[in-house]
């Protein structure tokens, strides 16, 4: 046995001195070493991304002959990138390596982040590097034998081309040369807009907003990644001017909507965002052993309620809580930002300082860690006088991976209970995140039954809907507290957004919820998969309403309305924009109607730029109408 391995491994050693013999020997020839550097390294770098981009070699070998354009632009990328490297250091045995690694890496990071959540990497998720950490140990990751040997095989490559060049030193009149070559190369490519809008889209590249999976694989994960970097900047409205939005703020007079000669009660104002909650009986093709949803199902009926609109499927929390806290639109962001992380660096007014500056106490309870999502920071400046995080729950009940939503509710009943002042309360629940797997629970209560699904998608569906059973005890638990109060009290409860049931929605797929696994939906399809329930309860007799669908940056104005509340003159041009275009996401439109567009008409069209205006002024702007628009009420 043993001398068997030490022929082997001398065999192995034999051979690479072979081939590491054979690369010096063409180095001396420096033609080679030019092939090498401008040809062979970069079309070799580009074919193991795509793998890894596309995880499908025949799809790869196909993109390579069927797409000459967009190939040799991710090969001028490539090539410019590691010119880049080799001219800041100097040495190729050290350029090579650092380009392939980092040109491995961030591929194969995508491929992920597409499995889990339906889209790719972008630019700006760099940011967010130290979240997406924090929540690996959670993922169920499974070991891909594709990915492993590719990973190998680049390793393998970086150690041999380094004991190759090893002594290859490039000359300074060279690196000069590369330096200016590549970065002027990646200027023009990427950083100029008229390239990027004009010329490219004549020659059949476009950068395909609107479903950035096709993007990424029409042109290539190098392309698509470096054309999303235009979305990094927020370029200003045309004709952004204070004369021009001075004139929409007055036109917002007439736009008036509220229940003159109601008074405001000054009730309590909790809103639950509970984590992926969503009704799973809406999968036709499925059947329960019992509703996991009874309550929010009775109140549905009794009370105000209907669909949240979310901007994000299968995750994105921070971006749902943005639309609803401040009334703006994630629409007018490149898909993939976080305002959090990216957009709010100033004072931002929000339901939580409209709500503190009515006398109330403002709150946040969230059962994570404070600085996810930057929230540490965030609400400060938006105005919450009290932020309670995980660091503050006393000897929580947790269930699977997370604090049970009961304790959420429980928290909740607290804080009301030591309040001298009505409370605005922003609750967020965390038991019910992904990923669903046997191993959450150690027991599931509800059992389902398709024929459809496969072993892998019943064990999902059950450990999701178990979340969401106890998400609905949870909020029985409040509504019994509330009843019995005598302060008014208003609950409005609603999902964040859809689960992520399995790897590129198979749930979804194998309950014939969609009809495609691979994004190419109807704009109904795409409407149900960012449709969650809303309800809003009262303690005290209310006027019951039908919300049909709501955008969840409308949910703000829409509810100080429905408890009679003095809004800022934003929030009146919100409920207008509602009444006028109640689905507001990227890639859906919904008009008075009901009819739903894929893109804005000309009628949207000036809504939506009005919208945009009023939004890049308060966030990004000069602040022409920012203080108009908060300090003038009805």
């Amino acid at each position: 046995m043993k001398n068997t391995r030490e022929i082997v491994n001398n065999i192995f050693m034999a051979s690479l001195n072979i081939i590491i013999n054979l690369f010096r020997v063409l180095l001396k020839n420096h033609l080679f070493v030019k092939i090498f550097i401008f040809i062979i390294f970069p079309i070799g770098q580009l074919f193991i991304i795509e793998l890894l981009n596309k995880q499908n070699l025949s799809e790869t070998i196909t993109w390579f002959y069927s797409s000459p354009v967009e190939l040799f632009i991710n090969y001028i990328i490539i090539l410019c990138i590691f010119l880049m490297n080799t001219a800041v250091l100097g040495r190729v045995a050290i350029s090579v390596p650092i380009s392939l690694f980092v040109l491995t890496v961030f591929p194969l990071v995508s491929s992920q982040k597409k499995l889990f959540l339906g889209e790719p990497l972008f630019p700006w998720d760099l940011v967010l590097f130290r979240y997406a950490v924090d929540l690996i140990p959670n993922l169920n990751l499974k070991f891909n034998y594709f990915n492993f040997l590719l990973i190998i095989l680049s390793i393998a490559f970086m150690v041999l081309l380094y004991f190759v060049f090893k002594k290859y030193y490039l000359p300074v009149k060279y690196r000069v040369v590369f330096g200016i070559l590549s970065f002027s190369m990646i200027g023009i490519l990427i950083l100029n807009p008229y390239v990027i809008n004009i010329v490219l889209p004549k020659i059949g590249v476009s950068n395909m907003d609107w479903v950035q999976s096709e993007n990424y694989n029409k042109n290539g994960f190098t392309l698509a990644f470096m054309m999303n970097m235009k979305n990094i900047m927020i370029l200003k409205p045309h004709n952004y001017n204070e004369k021009t939005l001075t004139s929409k703020v007055k036109a917002i007079e007439n736009y008036k909507i509220g229940k003159e000669g109601e008074a405001f009660k000054h009730p309590n104002v909790i809103m639950v965002m509970s984590e992926a909650f969503w009704d799973p009986t809406l999968m036709k093709n499925v059947s329960f052993s019992s509703d996991p949803i009874p309550t929010v199902r009775s109140l549905m009926k009794e009370s105000s309620s209907g669909h949240l609109l979310s901007p994000t499927y299968g995750g994105g929390t921070s971006n749902v809580e943005f639309e609803v806290l401040t009334g703006n639109s994630m629409s007018f962001f490149p898909d993939g930002a976080n305002p959090y992380q990216q957009y709010i660096k100033k004072p931002t007014p929000s339901l939580a300082s409209i709500f503190a500056n009515q006398g109330y106490n403002s709150m946040a309870i969230h059962s994570y860690h404070k600085w996810f999502f930057n929230r540490d920071k965030i609400y400060d400046l938006i105005g919450f006088q009290k932020f309670i995080g995980i660091e503050d729950f006393k000897n929580p009940e947790y269930k699977g991976f997370y604090i049970s939503d009961k304790e959420v509710s429980k928290m909740i009943i607290n804080e009301h209970k030591n309040s001298d002042n009505p409370v605005f309360i922003y609750a967020i629940t965390m038991q019910n995140h992904g990923p669903y797997d046997t191993k959450r629970y150690e027991n599931t209560e509800i059992k389902v039954k398709c024929d459809g699904l496969t072993k892998q998608g019943k064990s999902i569906l059950e450990d999701y809907t178990q979340g969401a059973h106890d998400a609905d005890r949870s909020l029985k638990l409040l509504i019994d507290y509330f009843e019995k109060v005598e302060e008014p009290t208003v609950i409005v409860f609603f999902g964040d957004h859809l689960p992520m049931l399995g790897n590129n929605f198979s749930v979804y797929y194998e309950t014939g919820y969609v009809k495609s696994p691979d994004a190419k939906w109807t704009n109904e399809e795409y409407r149900d998969l960012h449709s969650t329930p809303l309800l809003i309860w009262t303690n005290y007799p209310s006027k019951k309403s039908n919300l049909n669908v709501i955008s969840a940056s409308y949910l703000g104005a829409y509810l100080m309305d429905f408890i009679n509340m003095e809004k800022p003159l934003y929030f009146e041009f919100l409920n207008y924009a509602y009444n006028n275009m109640p689905v507001n996401l990227k890639y859906l439109k919904m008009d008075s109607n009901d009819f739903l567009y894929s893109k804005s008409t000309s009628q949207l069209k000036e809504l939506e730029t009005t919208y945009w205006a009023f939004q890049y002024d308060i966030l990004f702007g000069k602040g022409y109408v920012s203080k108009p628009l908060f300090d003038n009420k009805r």
